[in-house]
């Protein structure tokens, strides 16, 4: 099988040897994507060291190749300066079906796309690269002309005239539209490279049907300046993050996710991760939007403060799900803008699904609470262990009969409820369901003392208060021995 080392020289693509100043991959026929990235993963990170915006585009322009499912795509490399960049623009070779390469595979779309989210202005040295890379692709784009007053362009036999507030500047192989809204600027770059000419999906302006460019006035800069970077996209009429999201801690949970030096279940645990917030969208208007965008990357760092802790799956689950967080060794506890304390003796803990307040005395004490619904806070609901005050969780002053029922083990929490534990009696217990397989006792007496005991031991108890709990202890303890001493009544029967 051939192997093939690709990159994109100054003038033109062609297989060459690794040097120090080229970023290239041995590529097999076949390769997925996926295993392309993650035998060369290191190699990214050592060529774009230091910029987490450059790493996330490198890795979003091959992960939207491999979502397309086209294991036979080449990889061939863009310079930027000392910096080199992976990207779909002509950053692509097909393996044909005689295993030789097909002419690279370039767009206006890819192109613009780039230099958009390397925040490329006009004078940029990745234009040169860019236009490069249209040679090399044997590529001839339509000719352009600007008007003399930066407010028209004839692209081929086709004029554009722009609206108010943008300028056209640049000429021959592309063009660049540059716009100002009160304070801010935009560049958007266009390659008519395309047998049929297109402007580029945007959020800054579209064309008329007469062929006039207009500013887009129903969408906040900042979130048309994070489309245009492909910081975040658009789906299905919602905005969700892409992994080109430059947010530092982002960028280290993207960076984990791919890693081949970190052991797998971390890798998952942050893949898993990484797909939930990408999954998670923000409102559409501007003001909602400006704050479910903070209160991500409050989530995208708790979530990461989390996954290096060694949180386990279900409780980065609760982490990303209701953007919570555990400090001071457990005893202080965020959600949301919420921050609940416990006092001494106690700490928070996670489950998929709950809170837990535990106690750190070995008693066993563990409640746990349901977490807020959307807009609400934390409560603490009504139990026999804690009670809240203001805004932190205290242990109440348990009765001794409590104390005993903890102490000697009687119960113990499974799951969100608590449950009697074989301690409570273990001799009667342990004669109770010896007597399943007992020849002494007919199918009907084997089946009462099996299914008694079964929901004794199963059914939940109550813990609304204290003396709700120190009653039915009392009660099944009761009916535990009463059990008992009818099997020892229905043995002694049958010896004699």
């Amino acid at each position: 099988m051939s192997r093939w080392l690709v990159c994109l020289s100054t003038c033109c693509a062609v297989s060459c040897a690794t040097t120090p100043k080229d970023l290239v991959y041995p590529i097999s026929r076949g390769d997925s994507l996926q295993h392309v990235l993650d035998r060369n993963i290191a190699q990214i990170d050592a060529f774009v060291a230091g910029s987490p915006a450059l790493r996330g585009v490198v890795v979003n322009d091959l992960t939207e190749h491999l979502m397309e499912s086209r294991p036979d795509l080449l990889l061939v490399d863009l310079g930027v300066g000392k910096q080199l960049v992976v990207s779909p623009l002509g950053a692509l070779q097909i393996l044909g079906a005689n295993g030789l390469p097909a002419p690279l595979r370039i767009t206006g779309e890819r192109l613009s796309n780039v230099a958009s989210r390397l925040r490329a202005g006009p004078d940029d040295e990745i234009h040169k690269r860019l236009a490069q890379a249209v040679v090399a692709a044997g590529l001839k784009p339509k000719s352009v002309t600007l008007g003399v007053d930066g407010k028209s362009v004839q692209v081929g036999e086709t004029t554009f005239r722009l609206g108010t507030g943008m300028t056209v500047v640049g000429g021959h192989s592309h063009f660049h539209i540059v716009g100002k809204e009160g304070e801010e600027s935009f560049t958007l770059s266009v390659w008519p490279v395309d047998e049929v000419f297109s402007f580029p999906e945007n959020p800054f302006f579209y064309v008329t049907d007469d062929n006039r460019i207009e500013s887009k006035h129903d969408t906040s800069w900042e979130i048309k300046r994070l489309l245009s970077e492909g910081q975040i996209m658009e789906h299905d009429g919602r905005y969700h993050l892409t992994r080109a999201f430059a947010f530092e801690p982002w960028q280290q949970l993207v960076t984990t996710a791919a890693s081949e030096d970190l052991p797998p279940v971390q890798r998952r645990l942050a893949a898993e991760i990484e797909a939930a917030l990408i999954a998670n969208h923000f409102a559409l208007s501007d003001v909602d939007f400006s704050a479910d965008l903070e209160k991500t990357k409050t989530r995208i760092g708790r979530s990461l403060a989390a996954l290096e802790r060694g949180m386990t799956g279900p409780q980065l689950t609760f982490v990303v799900q209701f953007n919570a967080s555990l400090e001071e060794e457990g005893h202080l506890l965020r959600i949301d803008d919420q921050v609940i304390r416990v006092g001494d003796g106690l700490r928070f803990g996670f489950c998929r699904h709950h809170v837990h307040v535990m106690d750190e005395r070995h008693l066993g004490v563990n409640v746990a609470i349901r977490p807020p619904g959307m807009g609400e806070k934390l409560t603490v609901p009504p139990n026999a262990f804690v009670i809240a005050k203001d805004g932190q969780i205290e242990m109440r002053e348990l009765s001794p009969e409590t104390l005993e029922i903890l102490k000697r083990r009687w119960i113990e929490p499974a799951e969100h409820a608590y449950q009697l534990t074989e301690r409570i009696n273990p001799v009667a217990l342990q004669e109770l369901r010896a007597a399943a397989t007992d020849d002494r006792l007919s199918g009907a007496q084997k089946e009462k003392f099996s299914t008694k005991i079964a929901e004794l031991m199963a059914a939940e108890l109550p813990t609304d208060s204290e003396q709700d709990l120190v009653d039915a202890v009392k009660d099944r303890g009761k009916s535990i021995a009463s059990l008992h001493k009818e099997l020892q009544r229905l043995l002694r029967k049958r010896r004699r």
